[in-house]
């Protein structure tokens, strides 16, 4: 994997000399422990939540702050994430490694030896650029946010290894460094290559995957990329964000701005009104970012007339709106969305569009032995509707469906994204609460119990309904542990027979001590 993208690219120091020095020195950074293992399970197609919640939890810092970011408003819910597992269940795998790669890698390559380079605009302008590469892959939907943000917050890696091995390089350049345009050309004078060819070279030889390589490497050229590579729309939207971070950077603001849009429209199809919405947020999230990745903003109050100057112009400037650009924007996400409900149909029952039996089968036993090998609570909530047996009876089973899907509306509402809301079969229905104790499941079975009893249906011309519920409750990993899903499903349906038994409109949790075996 080491020559795989080398050998297929034009070599990228033409100075011999210079590049036995980067490959003799041990001066350069390199990823630290917890960092490698990221890296490694990036390569792994087989890694799995344990294995990746096992790497980051070995820093308890950077768990730390991997909480406060999926807490942040960068990843707002409305639910907050509790533990480790619900970060993970939020950002995804690949989500989660790159934003804990991310940190580790910030953390790590810090310099308090001031040379040359100026490593708090390095890093205010790494930053920026990530935050706003990351907004650029919100706009298009796109499922590799977190990769926009890591390749974004890399794409100036190289001078870093540059600045150990060629001391004092940067300070011929002096307060230039802000003119990132001016930074390449002076390098290539040089040295005979630029930092974005060496830092893909160097993220090589730590095994970085190839799509990295290419954002990295094509950061200042993305026209040089194949359109039929995977990786793009990554080297577009990377190479947009370093204009668009210029503009806090750069002291010739208005050519910053303008370049900023022209690259904005040329590589991305985005109009002016888009890149000034994408800078406010920018702004609003760049803040709290940089206090968790303890990056100096520098003055508060200039950044903020910066990006209002810099929208200012753009909205003045933004004469005709570009709805041609809006509508293939919306068919494209039309198709996308068409495409997984064309792959999600398999796992989804028709009537209510919760998961089905199959799903919930496969789901749960997973569910399962990740909490049984990591200590993680899980709980399971078995839900039946009461007396529904009567409005089919009395308004025939067109009506029965209509208050299945009412209260498949009902359950999905009061519960989280993580949780997995499935209709079991007839009138019955079980949400499994990933990474959840007692506590927060008595809270969502309550919740559930009151959605029910203040829900009313009107069935035939004017007969109104209340339909209520009964919840059998079970929590695995707090004093009761189960051994497989079959019995974690029996326990539940137990605790259900005693909340019917015990007069319904109410939810119990499974005591094993009430359970009399027949």
């Amino acid at each position: 994997m080491i020559m795989s993208f080398l050998s297929n690219h034009p070599p990228f120091v033409e100075d011999e000399k210079l590049l036995a020095r980067l490959k003799q020195s041990t001066n350069l950074p390199s990823p630290p422990g917890v960092a490698a293992r990221i890296i490694e399970l990036g390569q792994d197609p087989a890694a799995n939540v344990g294995a990746v919640a096992e790497a980051v939890s070995l820093d308890p810092a950077l768990s730390a702050k991997m909480l406060r970011m999926a807490n942040s408003p960068m990843y707002a819910r409305q639910r907050k994430a509790e533990n480790l597992r619900q970060v993970i269940l939020m950002l995804g795998l690949n989500g989660t490694l790159n934003l804990a790669l991310s940190f580790s890698l910030v953390n790590s390559f810090r310099c308090k030896d001031q040379k040359g380079m100026d490593y708090a605009l390095f890093w205010r302008r790494s930053l920026s650029a990530a935050i706003c590469s990351r907004l650029l892959g919100v706009h298009f939907q796109s499922n590799k946010k977190e990769e926009l943000f890591l390749a974004a917050l890399l794409q100036d890696i190289g001078m870093l290894a540059l600045d150990k091995v060629v001391p004092d390089l940067y300070q011929a350049i002096g307060t230039r460094q802000a003119n990132h345009q001016d930074v390449g050309v002076f390098e290539r004078r040089k040295i005979g290559s630029d930092h974005a060819n060496i830092g893909a070279w160097l993220l090589e030889t730590w095994n970085f995957p190839d799509w990295i390589l290419s954002a990295v490497a094509n950061s200042h050229n993305p026209e040089a990329v194949d359109p039929n590579q995977e990786s793009e729309l990554i080297c577009r939207c990377v190479c947009v964000s370093a204009a668009m971070a210029d503009i806090l950077i750069r002291e010739d603001h208005d050519a910053a701005v303008e370049e900023a849009a022209d690259r904005a429209n040329t590589l991305l199809g985005i109009d002016r009104a888009v890149l000034t919405s994408i800078l406010e947020h920018a702004g609003t999230e760049l803040k709290e970012t940089a206090a968790l990745f303890e990056v100096d903003l520098g003055d508060a109050i200039l950044m903020d007339s910066l990006l209002d100057y810099a929208k200012e112009v753009l909205m003045q400037r933004n004469i005709k709106t570009t709805c041609e650009i809006s509508e293939l924007q919306n068919n494209i996400v039309s198709l996308e969305n068409k495409v997984q409900e064309l792959e999600v149909a398999n796992h989804r029952d028709e009537l209510t569009g919760l998961y089905n039996r199959r799903y919930l089968d496969a789901t749960l036993s997973e569910e399962l032995i990740s909490a049984q090998q990591h200590g993680w609570p899980l709980s399971v909530a078995f839900i039946d509707l009461d007396s529904f047996k009567g409005i089919n009876d009395s308004y025939g089973h067109q009506a029965g469906d209509s208050i299945l899907q009412a209260s498949a509306n009902l359950i999905t509402k009061n519960t989280r994204d993580s949780d997995i809301a499935v209709r079991y079969g007839g009138d019955e229905y079980i949400v499994v609460l990933v990474g959840t104790g007692s506590e927060g499941a008595h809270v969502t079975s309550e919740r559930i119990i009151n959605a029910f009893r203040n829900a009313k249906y009107t069935l035939g011309k004017s007969n109104r309904v209340i339909l209520t519920v009964s919840i059998g409750l079970v929590v695995h990993g707090e004093g009761v542990d189960f051994d497989n899903p079959e019995q974690l499903l029996r326990a539940a349906d137990d605790a259900l027979y005693s909340a019917k038994e015990g007069g319904r409109n109410q939810y119990i949790l499974y005591d094993p001590d009430l359970v009399v075996e027949i």
